[in-house]
């Protein structure tokens, strides 16, 4: 674990009834719409400069009342390594959130992990401060989860282990938290120094010089990491101290790795050459490499000793940073190659059964006076509903509505996939769902059942299967699964399947018999490493909708979510939540 916070989840879904625009009462409600969505294009393809431009058109638009434009701002400035702007603009992002308690947290978790990502010692005054933005977040929305972990992480570095252990705690039995979260949390429980003194992840790979490169081959140097591309200026400023360092510890055990977020690895391979940057190089297209160093701005710089322990982190370049870096280098090739105690701690795997686990991690785990789950209903052996797909995760009793309505999640472990619907929202019920899909058999049946060749069971099996629903509002049309606004999510088994833009226009084309219109699309967006299509439609049957229509490929299934909406802008607000999901490793049986 980096001694940065996680920014994994720092960034929620904001409220649909608090938007800045929904339903029109503010101005130019559009044009902020339009404006967020342009700088979202431009961060799907790294433009960041343009990106950045269009935020801040939306801000203005917004008449400086967007939170949500304010966050996108500050995870450009982060990414920049402006953190000092980027603490000031989360400021102002809280101030726009107003009443909006969702986005407010949202905002002291971002102002938190930049301060966090700031301190190097545990009297550091910004670890303190961070402390109190991830207390007032926990304050403003106790049901997200994160909080927990920041707080846990900002407490153990401050080496109040007990109070750490306790909300980390809270954060492991909490559901809906990934599965290599949860574990790197329940690492640091049993053992806090790694919050404090953590061991570089796992990583292995190919530079562009040829050379193998992983934590093996590293062990018994002292390793500057250098995060950075080329497209970043204050990287591009720092190379003649990455290069003055390079010169200096030549003749010592000593070793520069880059780790580059270009796209174009000739790009990467001419700006090397022309400023003779000869240390070894790589080009982490995919992000992998900063992801499990939970790299978010550039240029971060990673110092590890001789038994790969972070001794240094800093994100940012300054004045300093040259100077900081070699004391870091100095004091750790000073320090002998011997393993250290925190090496042998034990990492709990999330495939460890629930009794191995709780008896490695030393404290108990408590769970909190009123945990937020979410109810699974009643399914065949296998986690299956009888025509193969994934079983639905719905409530199953009022009771359990209503605490799946406060954890705001839905959760399928069979597709490894969890959707943050939005904070109100009426989920359907298991009878409602079963209903819908007996009639999608029940019109199958009697639009095929005077086909001769017919295989009934082959048939069944690929049906369309309702996984979800929810809606917002006062439930008109919920009974037709029409109700605005709503998101459904469906399921149809479909093995070797392939989405293409063609496949989606094919697929949509159903639905402009029926009346409805295409305005935009098929566009192909990635949420982590998942590829995801994207359609919009206007439906103008029963009032005016805006219809989106989002679908991707999970374990043989593929995954449709429907999102309905009154106007553009809630639509693209909607559609920010399923940004939000998660697509992970299936549940095995």
């Amino acid at each position: 674990m980096a001694l940065g916070m996680m920014m994994v989840a720092a960034f929620a879904w904001p409220s649909v009834a608090s938007w800045p625009g929904d339903g029109g009462e503010q101005p130019n409600a559009l044009e902020v719409s339009q404006a967020l969505a342009q700088g979202d294009a431009f961060m799907a393809v790294k433009a960041y400069d343009k990106a950045l431009d269009a935020y801040h058109r939306a801000d203005k638009l917004s008449r400086h009342t967007c939170a949500v434009c304010l966050l996108r701002i500050v995870n450009i400035e982060r990414r920049a390594g402006d953190l000092d702007g980027a603490l000031e603009t989360a400021k102002k992002a809280i101030a726009a959130a107003g009443t909006n308690k969702v986005l407010a947290a949202q905002a002291h978790l971002v102002r938190g992990t930049l301060l966090g990502a700031m301190a190097h010692k545990p009297s550091d005054k910004k670890l303190k401060e961070a402390e109190e933005e991830f207390r007032a977040a926990l304050a403003l929305d106790p049901v997200q989860s994160v909080g927990h972990l920041d707080l846990g992480v900002a407490l153990l570095r401050q080496e109040r282990d007990a109070e750490g252990i306790s909300e980390l705690n809270l954060y492991i039995v909490a559901p809906g938290n990934s599965a290599r979260s949860v574990r790197e949390a329940r690492a640091m429980v049993a053992n806090p120094i790694r919050a404090r003194e953590p061991f570089a992840p796992d990583f292995a790979f190919t530079s562009l010089e040829g050379g193998q490169v992983s934590n093996a081959t590293l062990r018994g140097k002292v390793v500057l990491l250098d995060f950075w591309a080329t497209w970043c200026p204050p990287c591009r400023e720092s190379v003649p101290t990455i290069q003055g360092l390079h010169k200096k510890y030549a003749d010592k055990a000593f070793e520069i790795v880059g780790v580059s977020a270009d796209d174009d690895e000739n790009t990467l391979k001419t700006f090397v050459e022309r400023n003779r940057m000869n240390w070894t190089e790589y080009l982490d297209a995919s992000g992998s490499v900063g992801g499990s160093f939970d790299v978010e701005s550039y240029p971060t710089y990673i110092v590890m000793d001789k038994d790969g322990v972070v001794r240094y982190r800093q994100s940012g370049f300054g004045p300093t940073v040259g100077s900081e870096l070699e004391d870091t280098i100095n004091k750790a090739l000073k320090k002998p190659y011997v393993a250290t105690a925190a090496s042998a701690a034990p990492v709990v795997s999330a495939a460890m059964p629930a009794a191995t686990a709780a008896a490695v991690i030393a404290p108990a785990v408590t769970a909190p006076a009123k945990a937020t789950t979410v109810a699974v209903a009643a399914a065949p052996a296998g986690g299956q509903s009888a025509s193969g797909a994934p079983a639905p995760v719905v409530p199953t009793s009022n009771a359990a509505a209503k605490t799946a309505d406060a954890a705001t999640v839905y959760h399928n472990g069979a597709l490894g996939f969890t959707y943050p619907y939005p904070k109100g929202w009426t989920v359907a019920s298991a009878e409602m769902l079963n209903s819908a899909n007996a009639s999608i058999k029940q019109s199958n049946s009697a639009a095929k059942g005077n086909d001769a060749g017919q295989a009934p069971m082959s048939m069944a099996a690929r049906l369309p299967e309702v996984l979800f629903y929810a809606y917002g509002g006062d439930g008109k049309n919920a009974g037709s699964f029409h109700a605005v606004p709503s998101v459904r999510i469906t399921s149809l088994e479909s093995f070797g399947a392939m989405l293409t833009p063609e496949v989606m226009k094919s697929n949509a084309g159903a639905l402009e018999k029926k009346g409805a219109k295409v305005i935009s699309g098929p566009t192909k967006f990635a949420i982590g490493d998942q590829s995801l299509y994207r359609m919009d439609l206007e439906d103008t049957h029963e009032g005016q909708t805006w219809v989106s229509v989002i679908q991707t490929v999970a374990y043989d299934h593929v995954l449709t979510i429907e999102v309905l909406a009154g106007s553009p802008a809630q639509l693209e607000l909607l559609v920010s939540t399923v940004k939000y999901s998660v697509f992970a490793d299936a549940d095995k049986k």
